[in-house]
């Protein structure tokens, strides 16, 4: 049955490869450009409990998004920076809807003198740093002061028209940056947009040079570039027909499928070039017989792990998942009806003995003690798995080398950490009689103990407005304090909240659970609620990564039956699982020496590695116990292979999120780890097995 497919498929190649163009460029016609999403939605974010604590704090205190922009004022009068920020305030307020402004020309009342004495600006930086509630717009250095914009709806925000008023020329006013998510977001697109082209641009150049390294041979290069091609535009199409954009997660698909589509052509090319029939038919019929049912089970075992990601909560997973997936099994059946035709009309050239035969014999000779070093380190690993922790540092998902993540460092040095956490305390309407006085007495009690903890930096609550106008006294209205849409009390006067800032953000959980144990000192009294756009992601992270382990155990369960399937016998099975499993074990090794967290993209890597390195095992295993031959020309297949994966997935170390550069450096040590593991452990666990009274590995002959 299998001989006539392939007399079939060979004796078609000409129309096979016309219908393959032709379905290929009506696909290529039918796609476009995916567009580019930063935003950082698309994660199930709405089912979260934080989540509901920002609509909670919007709701209450109409607070839907803040941006912070710090001015830097040049060396000059008083009046010219507050004349400047009256003039950035109005044209704010003129062109964009739902907004109100603070800083702190608001307050010109009480810097009277320095205005009307023509003081350079910075004795009245100074002096506003030792006021309640402007301090908190004041830098740490004084050389610096916030503007910030507070968006009671994000609804048909132009981040655009704002980021063109705000850079403006302003007398008086150096230099302004700003943060917000928005600016995040933003940010986020345009490096996605440069990461795809980069790596993918590079990991086609790297891989091209490689093959001409390995081969020797521009047809060689020719055919394998022409297959990379044909296996890439079902994906573009794929994006387009789902309407996936590309995002944090989706992004990943690209890269990965330019470099598992090399996979079957670089086996083809090495079983093409070792072949012993004379014959060119024969050569080609002969190694496509040898290869075309393992490569399908590798494409097969690979799309079911990708296809598992639809178990997962989060969209962007999902969508990630289905890309991948729907595009390499139309990646194996294109290769193998046009590599027929291709390699007929190519005839790809014999090539010089190669280097890595002799990296082969190595293996083969220290087979036995390099097996005992990698069960070793997989015994290992088994404690270490629950030494990882699920924790998101949320600079991580900011672009590196950006000018957005160098203005979110300043600004946390100089005005402590600019994630907000907001603590919502709510009078309990049933246990609870006190009056508003009573329960501002309970939030200062609560505001002086936060005080205590050593990792937070600042803290805003309406005690900062009550000392303001004790202070002040009839200068109090200096600065706004509305009844209606007050930052820290809500309108009825039963909500209040408090917001605190870190001096660092890496103490944001020690700091979440401290307040935690202060808040529920007062349980029978109100409800409180943490918010905080970090713990919000975490807590994403967290369920999106937990939820991966079923996308996990699903992929084993297939994988485990294909193995079982195609060897009928659980001893082979065992044997075959046994040796990818200790590849993945260095995963947990990886992240503990190198005190990595577990989060959204990291997470993935068990299952991406998973549906990648049984491939070469399913290669051995049908080379050995179906065809029953010498694995040694497939070993050369192996070796290449893998370099191309470790090439491939190394290049991510160029992309800007340190969670891709993670995701791509781990991977390729477990494609490193694969390649040796299959070269060295597979066959001593064999042989190892053959050795058991009725094992089916006692009938192998091998054919030389």
């Amino acid at each position: 049955m299998l001989k006539k497919w392939v007399d079939h498929l060979y004796r078609h190649s000409t129309k096979y490869t016309i219908f393959s163009s032709i379905l290929i460029i009506l696909l290529g016609l039918s796609s476009r450009i995916p567009p580019i999403d930063g935003q950082l939605s698309g994660l199930n974010i709405e089912n979260t409990k934080y989540y509901k604590a920002g609509e909670q704090v919007a709701t209450f205190f109409k607070l839907s998004e803040i941006i912070e922009v710090e001015i830097i004022p040049e060396n000059t009068r008083t009046n010219n920076i507050f004349n400047s920020l009256l003039e950035i305030e109005q044209n704010l307020k003129d062109s964009l809807p739902h907004i109100e402004v603070v800083s702190i020309h608001q307050a010109k009342t009480l810097f009277q003198n320095e205005l009307d004495s023509n003081y350079s600006i910075w004795p009245l930086l100074e002096k506003a740093s030792k006021i309640p509630i402007i301090q908190d717009l004041i830098s740490n250095d004084l050389k610096s002061f916030l503007l910030v914009v507070k968006l009671t709806s994000k609804e048909n925000f132009d981040l655009a028209k704002f980021n063109r008023i705000i850079h403006m020329h302003y007398n008086g006013i150096k230099d302004i940056k700003c943060m917000s998510t928005f600016h995040v977001e933003a940010q986020i697109a345009t490096s996605l947009r440069q990461d795809v082209l980069l790596i993918s641009a590079i990991i086609i150049l790297l891989l091209s040079l490689f093959i001409i390294y390995t081969y020797r041979n521009f047809a060689a290069l020719l055919y394998a570039v022409i297959i990379l091609l044909i296996s890439i535009t079902p994906t573009f199409f794929l994006f387009t027909i789902l309407d996936i954009p590309i995002n944090l997660i989706t992004a990943l698909a690209i890269p990965i499928i330019l470099v598992l589509s090399l996979a079957d052509a670089i086996h083809l090319l090495t079983g093409y070039y070792n072949a012993t029939e004379i014959n060119p038919e024969q050569r080609i019929i002969g190694t496509m017989k040898s290869y075309i049912v393992p490569s399908f089970l590798t494409s097969l075992t690979t799309t079911i792990a990708f296809f598992s990601f639809l178990l997962n909560d989060a969209e962007n997973v999902q969508n990630f998942g289905l890309i991948v997936s729907f595009s390499v099994m139309p990646s194996f059946f294109l290769t193998y009806m046009i590599s027929p035709f291709l390699l007929k009309k190519l005839k790809p050239k014999s090539i010089p003995k190669s280097k890595l035969k002799s990296l082969l014999a190595y293996f083969k000779q220290k087979r036995k003690p390099i097996s005992y070093i990698l069960i070793l380190i997989a015994l290992l690993s088994i404690p270490l798995i629950g030494q990882l922790s699920f924790d998101t540092d949320f600079d991580s998902f900011i672009p590196k080398n950006t000018a957005i993540s160098e203005n979110r460092k300043e600004l946390s040095d100089k005005f402590n950490s600019q994630l907000a956490i907001s603590i919502l305390i709510e009078k309990d309407s049933v246990s609870n009689s006190k009056n508003s006085k009573a329960i501002e007495k309970d939030i200062l009690s609560i505001v002086n103990k936060l005080k205590n903890l050593e990792a937070i930096g600042t803290i805003k609550s309406i005690q900062d407005q009550i000392k303001f106008k004790t202070r002040f006294g009839p200068f109090a209205n200096a600065i706004r304090l509305p009844s209606k849409n007050n930052p820290y009390r809500s309108e009825d006067k039963q909500t209040y909240r408090v917001e605190v800032r870190l001096k660092n953000i890496n103490d944001l959980q020690s700091v979440n659970n401290q307040i935690i144990e202060i808040l529920n000192q007062y349980n029978n009294e109100y409800h409180t609620t943490i918010y905080c756009k970090a713990l919000l992601i975490d807590e994403v992270n967290q369920g999106v990564a937990k939820s991966l382990f079923y996308s996990l155990l699903f992929s084993f369960i297939f994988i485990f039956l294909c193995f079982l399937i195609l060897t009928k016998s659980f001893l082979i099975t065992l044997i075959s699982i046994f040796a990818n499993i200790i590849p993945l074990s260095f995963i947990a090794i990886i992240f503990y020496f190198a005190k990595l967290d577990l989060n959204i993209l990291t997470a993935i890597t068990t299952v991406v590695c998973l549906g990648i390195i049984v491939d070469d095992t399913l290669h051995v295993i049908y080379r050995k116990q179906i065809l029953k031959k010498d694995d040694d020309e497939l070993g050369e297949g192996i070796l290449t292979t893998s370099i191309i994966l470790v090439i491939g997935f190394l290049i991510f170390l160029l992309s800007s999120f340190e969670p891709c550069q993670t995701f791509g450096y781990v991977s390729a040590l477990v494609f490193l780890s694969t390649m040796i593991a299959d070269l060295t452990l597979l066959p001593f666990l064999l042989d190892l097995g053959s050795k058991l009274p009725s094992s089916p590995l006692r009938n192998t002959d091998k054919k030389h």
